[in-house]
């Protein structure tokens, strides 16, 4: 037994003549791709009109792309909450509008994207916190007196170690990130050697100490 699908998308009608299962999952699957196509973008304009003035022109873009690479980088799991969606809809009706589909009964799918453009914006928001905290700490050690003109900065297991350029300990710290990074800041060493940075512990201290000194880096294999 045939059923016929009428659809309007843009002002435009169109119909789907469905003879079996097979042909019902490919009509639902397309029209998920076809709303995923035209309307995320769209989406992505409406989540983050509320957010305008958190954000210059340029930044805003910037968070919007990144949005839409985010969609396309879980595609899989949102077509397929949309093409559940659109099955259960469909199952009852032959007449589906599928721009109103999308604003007014596809409730999870647009959740979805909401929930991955609020992540989106929260890493953006704390890169921006984090590299204005990167900034106003190097302009603080601009104006700081060095207090030392070499230290090694060292991981052994579990323990982070400050020697100077004669190799003497200035501090040990057992499984503490704060108090090290604050103390390589009251030093304030003109030249910083740091000894496989990658076996670090952990990866965000070291990546801050780069970022902070910079030119006074001296990466030891």
């Amino acid at each position: 037994m045939q059923n016929v699908y009428q659809i309007t998308e843009n002002q435009k009608v169109f119909c789907v003549i469905v003879s079996s299962e097979s042909d019902f999952q490919k009509m639902v699957s397309e029209l998920s791709d076809r709303i995923i196509s035209f309307y995320d973008e769209k989406c992505v304009d409406d989540f983050l009109r509320p957010c305008s003035d958190l954000f210059t022109k340029k930044e805003q873009m910037f968070v919007k792309c990144e949005c839409l690479k985010q969609f396309k980088n879980h595609y899989h799991d949102l077509h397929a909450i949309l093409a559940e969606d659109l099955s259960l809809y469909l199952a009852g009706e032959q007449h589906i509008n599928l721009e109103g589909f999308f604003r007014f009964r596809a409730s999870k799918y647009r959740e979805e994207l909401l929930h991955i453009t609020d992540a989106v914006i929260e890493e953006y928001l704390l890169e921006s916190e984090y590299h204005q905290f990167i900034e106003s700490l190097s302009c603080f050690l601009d104006l700081q007196p060095s207090l030392i003109p070499t230290i090694n900065l060292i991981q052994d297991g579990t323990d982070y170690l400050i020697t100077d350029e004669n190799q003497q300990t200035i501090l040990m710290l057992s499984k503490y990130d704060e108090p090290l990074l604050d103390m390589i800041i009251t030093l304030a060493p003109q030249e910083i050697n740091i000894k496989k940075p990658e076996t670090f512990y952990n990866q965000s201290l070291i990546q801050t100490v780069i970022e902070l000194f910079k030119d006074k880096i001296h990466i030891i294999p």
